[in-house]
């Protein structure tokens, strides 16, 4: 989204600073012992909050490792990218924030969808992201306004940007605060965007977008997710962390007197009216079974589906039962040169395919070598000066190993990926790759994937609510039920990214404070 319709439609959440200010004006009372369970970016963040207020916090984690669904992969030669959360809008506030607070804003560099150098291979044409408009779009049935946007995210832009300008500022806030109370509300919320699409333009651009987007695979999800991606600039100013996403998680770790015991099990949530929270966990030492005051859960729905879950309402197991969670499958590809600088000059954005592999990324670490374009205009306020180096040569880089994320498929694609084996993943995806990298298995030595799905502790890749979930299933996820308080970016209108899972975090506080 341009800037000037980002201000027109202004991201319509609690800004970080207002959330802070009313959480240390409350009055917390005598400290509290809080349980956390869940080690991820809003356990951490929770944590370090109920800190400062002067509580006594402890923190359950499943995993041998904080971060959640926040993982970078490190291969042995120091070389790395991510397999898990990857980047952030300049706009998501609460991110950057805590960035700073943990001293990693040095470390800010841009993150870049795309850029000219980056391949497309659509309807079995295969050009650079620059040639695509004359030698893909013809592949398409479409009207002649619709060729003069370009790529496929264009259209799907101003398609959602003209839905979006129907709505007033109260139904926007209601749509951030996961409200549908008014008729049109509903109507967008009960539609898929599959079939928003359908209303809007023909099957053959609807097909176009998909294949350029790589959201074919969520015509079953709920508009709505995409119309808040669009009003909050999701695409814009994207930011990543040099040396890898999940120092931020680390920091959050380090930098708090939370005990965090790791290898925990939650296996039952007993609610006992208003006084108190029965757990049973298994740890090294074997079950436990213990009350606690306040517990704050961070765990995914999706996992806690598994738990024994007494005293919740009707309606929080409802929430439980059926919030949608996505696929995702990501496959990295370790080479021991980064033949895409120095072969074809490709320093950053990720090229997309309508094969199974839909995304491969390219290392962001070297970006600020690229030629000067207009593809590197970066907006927003978390700028970093390794952008202002832009155009600057370092042909040995180019020998440096490097890890491509060579596949990060989506939904239906995904669950086919993750279908097969390690070895299986990488070599379907190499087969794809080889159609605009034809040298790739040349430069690979060790592959690294993950199904999120399938991964025990996190059962899907991120929340992501179908048709009729933001009236029915949402308003109930993050809302208390006794002593046990909710947080995660399943309780968040910001699913997907971890700026819902620090600002879900903060109203857990908040509401905690206020208990």
């Amino acid at each position: 989204m341009a800037e000037h319709e980002q201000e027109k439609h202004s991201y319509p959440h609690t800004p970080i600073g207002e959330m802070l200010s009313r959480i240390r004006q409350a009055n917390n009372g005598p400290p509290k012992d809080i349980l956390i369970l869940g080690a991820g970016a809003a356990g951490l963040v929770a944590a370090r909050e109920l800190e400062k207020l002067g509580n006594n916090v402890t923190i359950l984690e499943a995993r041998d490792r904080v971060g959640g669904r926040i993982k970078t992969q490190y291969f042995s030669d120091g070389s790395y990218n991510e397999i898990g959360g990857m980047r952030f809008a300049s706009s998501h506030d609460y991110v950057h924030y805590y960035i700073d607070e943990v001293g990693l804003r040095d470390k800010v560099i841009p993150f870049y969808n795309a850029v000219d150098e980056n391949f497309f291979d659509i309807r079995g044409v295969v050009c650079r992201r620059s040639e695509g408009k004359a030698k893909i779009y013809p592949k398409f049935d479409m009207s002649d306004s619709q060729r003069d946007q370009y790529p496929g995210g264009a259209i799907f832009g101003s398609v959602t940007k003209n839905t979006i300008d129907t709505l007033t500022p109260a139904e926007l806030k209601s749509l951030f605060e996961g409200r549908v109370d008014t008729d049109y509300l509903r109507y967008l919320a009960n539609t898929s965007l599959g079939a928003y699409f359908d209303s809007r333009v023909s099957h053959d651009v609807k097909e176009l977008i998909g294949s350029f987007t790589s959201l074919s695979v969520w015509w079953d999800k709920a508009v709505t997710m995409f119309l808040r991606d669009n009003i909050v600039g999701t695409g814009d100013g994207l930011t990543t962390i040099l040396g890898g996403v999940e120092q931020l998680t680390n920091r959050l770790a380090e930098q708090t007197n939370a005990k965090i015991k790791l290898n925990t099990e939650v296996r039952r949530i007993s609610v006992n009216s208003d006084t108190s929270v029965e757990l049973q966990y298994m740890d090294e030492s074997g079950p436990h079974t213990k009350s606690f005051d306040y517990v704050l859960c961070t765990i995914p729905f999706a996992v806690m589906r598994r738990m024994v879950l007494e005293g919740l309402s009707i309606e929080k197991m409802g929430a439980i039962r059926n919030m949608a969670y996505a696929s995702a499958t990501k496959v990295l590809l370790h080479c021991r040169e980064r033949f895409w600088q120095s072969k074809y000059k490709i320093f950053a954005g990720g090229s997309i395919s309508d094969n199974i592999q839909r995304q491969t990324y390219y290392p962001m670490d070297q970006a600020e070598y690229m030629p000067r374009h207009d593809a590197l205009k970066y907006h927003g306020p978390y700028t970093h000066t390794t952008h202002a180096n832009v155009g600057r040569k370092k042909g040995e880089d180019d020998r440096a190993p490097g890890v491509l994320i060579g596949a990060y498929a989506w939904g239906r694609d995904s669950r086919r990926l993750g279908a097969l084996g390690e070895n299986d993943r990488a070599e379907v995806v190499m087969d794809h790759i080889e159609r605009f990298h034809p040298e790739i298995r040349e430069y690979v030595t060790d592959t690294a994937t993950i199904d999120w799905e399938a991964e025990k502790y996190s059962a899907g890749a991120f929340a992501f609510l179908r048709p009729g979930q933001l009236e029915h299933v949402f308003p109930h996820a993050g809302t208390p039920e006794g002593r046990l308080f909710f947080a995660g970016e399943h309780c968040s209108t910001d699913q997907a990214w971890v700026q819902g899972s620090m600002i879900s975090a903060l109203q857990a506080v908040d509401d905690i404070v206020k208990s």
